[in-house]
């Protein structure tokens, strides 16, 4: 019945007193399963176009790796490896070099957040041993720069940056997914204007944008085709991860001078609301 469930549709009212239809929520875990699934493995997006270790451990071998949850039933992921990078996205395609299954949505919080002994089973690639290898060794990297030690991040500005920007494309898509299967986030999408928001750090070359239109959210990483409706500044990536980890509320960093907003504030508010759900569903 579970999956029934996901597809009914409820009748709510937005912020604004519109009535919209909105999916009916997952719970907490099937939630915070599906966002490590669907947006935090796209961080190897980026880890291997800004990282030289996860690149040289690649080189050049090019294969195709499904991640599924029985429990999510008909939405898997699928990563694409080849030409040293990465390509993550949603797919209902089961040909791979490599099929990793968990049986449940509970099963994939406790592999991502290392709470107990917990393994995908290998349906396809027991032949091939040294894709396995290779993607456990991409996904420790991606661990190490998505939950580095408070230590390694003083010591070394270089993590820091990256630390930042795997968190940020996370983040964004995070609020994606969140905005299509939290009842809650979807309701803050629909009552916000359409427009276009930007999130940049200063002094850094890391940009990532999130668009509104009708109710329905998409991101991307780098410049967007058009000026931006709303910019979202940081002062430093230490200040972007502080928020985005919700050690510190955005409001108080605007009145530090350490995020500045300009544009349509509306839209930067609505935006916000769904940042501060991040940390209930995943530790990163």
């Amino acid at each position: 019945m579970l999956w029934k469930q996901k597809n009914c549709r409820l009748r709510s009212k937005t912020r604004i007193g519109k009535w919209v239809e909105v999916a009916e929520s997952m719970n907490d875990v099937q939630i915070s399963g599906h966002l490590y699934l669907h947006a935090v493995l796209t961080a190897l997006e980026d880890l291997l176009k800004h990282t030289s270790k996860a690149r040289k451990i690649l080189g050049a071998q090019k294969f195709s790796v499904v991640v599924d949850c029985l429990e999510a039933k008909n939405k898997s992921l699928l990563i694409l490896f080849e030409n040293g990078k990465a390509q993550v996205r949603s797919s209902s395609d089961e040909t791979a070099d490599v099929y990793l299954v968990f049986k449940e949505y509970q099963s994939v919080v406790h592999f991502f957040e290392g709470s107990g002994i917990v393994l995908p089973k290998v349906r396809i690639g027991w032949r091939r041993p040294w894709y396995l290898i290779t993607v456990v060794r991409l996904l420790l990297i991606m661990k190490s720069h998505l939950e580095p030690a408070e230590k390694s991040i003083e010591k070394s500005r270089e993590l820091t940056i990256s630390h930042a920007r795997l968190l940020l494309g996370v983040g964004l898509q995070s609020m994606k997914e969140l905005s299509e299967i939290e009842s809650f986030s979807q309701r803050i999408v629909q009552s916000l204007p359409n427009g276009l928001a930007l999130f940049a750090i200063e002094k850094e070359t890391i940009l990532a944008w999130i668009r509104v239109d009708s109710g329905k959210i998409t991101v991307g990483k780098g410049a967007p085709d058009r000026k931006p409706d709303v910019l979202l500044r940081f002062k430093s990536a230490k200040t972007a991860l502080s928020i985005l980890k919700s050690k510190l509320p955005q409001l108080e960093a605007v009145g530090k001078t350490d995020l500045e907003v300009s544009g349509m504030i509306p839209l930067a508010d609505g935006i916000g609301y769904i940042v501060d759900r991040l940390s209930r569903y995943i530790k990163v």
